[in-house]
């Protein structure tokens, strides 16, 4: 079993091509992959 990790998640606040996608957006997003990654369901 993995006891130990770490993950460097990187968001990219700023998209000069959609508005929809800046910083809001993406650290709601960033936040979420950190979620799943701590789950134990998903990734334990």
């Amino acid at each position: 079993m993995f006891n130990q990790g770490h993950a460097l998640i990187i968001g990219v606040g700023d998209n000069r091509y959609e508005v929809r996608l800046r910083a809001p957006i993406t650290a709601v997003d960033a936040q979420a992959v950190a979620d799943v990654l701590r789950d134990q369901r998903y990734a334990g």
